[in-house]
């Protein structure tokens, strides 16, 4: 991720909520801190990875230690994709790969937040062993 990514990242996520009718308050849709990931990543042991298809943004993952999570958890973040990337294997091997790189971060646990109009996102959450709230990674 760069600082030039703010802007197509925010409309990713953006786009993807629409497309599936979510809420758009009191989300990430209206989070201040999806218009500025890259300023929100600087200075904390968070990455944040821009899925770069054909040339252009279609989605990315981060992991972040979230306020008011144990010592050792961090949060899996701002994982949206574009429909246009789907069902080409790209969103799993994102989000193992942020998981592999929290663990190497330090981070034992990973949280995520999610509703059930994401229904595949969770079916992909499941399969790599999300429960109700943590995965486990040592």
């Amino acid at each position: 991720m760069k600082e030039s990514d703010n802007r197509n990242i925010a409309n990713y996520i953006r786009a993807v909520i629409d497309e599936h009718k979510a809420s758009q308050t009191n989300s990430v849709y209206d989070d201040p801190t999806t218009d500025c990931v890259f300023q929100c990543f600087q200075g904390v042991n968070a990455q944040y990875w821009v899925i770069d298809y054909n040339g252009m943004a279609v989605g990315g993952c981060g992991f972040y230690p979230t306020n008011g999570l144990p010592d050792g958890c961090a949060e899996i973040v701002k994982f949206y994709i574009l429909p246009i990337a789907r069902n080409h294997g790209i969103g799993a091997y994102i989000l193992d790969y942020v998981i592999k790189l929290a663990q190497k971060a330090g981070y034992r646990q990973l949280y995520l937040e999610t509703v059930p109009l994401f229904s595949k996102a969770i079916d992909m959450y499941v399969k790599r062993g999300f429960t109700d709230l943590f995965l486990f990674v040592t």
